[in-house]
């Protein structure tokens, strides 16, 4: 398991992307398998930094992984989509996790303020979780199952893309059948 817990991150933003970039331009940019365990992680809420979320704690649910930013137009556009999705799923067993890369939660929390996410928003300013799921774009999602195994990633978003999501939501609860 991999804990984060910072308030602020020393490397900015264009730092942490060049970073990204960088190992994107190697061998080692390989994203994070379908069909492999969910790597664990323990995160602060942009609630409070004293307050955190745990990824095995929710096993036993079906949770979509999320990683946004401020920054990331098409996560402006993902955010209340997933909401809606949000809303239909939890009381059937489906979660949220959507994880910040900004450098502050200051950056973070300004940005989802403009939304009204009910879902748990976590705060990973120095990627470390990003690092380990091997987040090559933004938003990336990954799906986990009730066993905590990834079922299905997708990176990036334009609205026709909840379709896809939302399908998958409904395979991964049992709700439809894959086609």
């Amino acid at each position: 398991m991999v804990s984060a817990n910072h308030t602020e991150n020393p490397m900015n933003l264009a730092q942490n992307t060049a970073s990204v970039f960088a190992l994107c331009t190697t061998s080692l940019c390989l994203a994070l398998e379908t069909d492999t365990n969910a790597p664990d992680f323990v995160l602060p809420t942009l609630e409070s930094t004293s307050t955190t979320a745990q990824l095995s704690e929710q096993r036993g649910k079906v949770v979509l992984v999320d990683f946004w930013a401020a920054w990331c137009g098409p996560c402006r556009k993902s955010m209340p989509m997933l909401e809606e999705l949000y809303q239909k799923h939890k009381d059937s067993g489906f979660t949220i996790l959507a994880i910040s890369l900004d450098d502050s939660i200051q950056t973070a929390t300004r940005f989802a303020s403009q939304f009204q996410i009910t879902y748990p928003l976590l705060i990973d300013s120095q990627a470390d979780i990003a690092d380990l799921y091997q987040v090559i774009g933004m938003p990336t999602s990954y799906l986990i199952d009730r066993d905590g195994k990834v079922i299905w990633k997708h990176q990036g978003f334009k609205p026709a893309d909840m379709k896809k999501i939302s399908q998958q939501v409904e395979i991964a609860l049992g709700n439809a059948k894959p086609q």
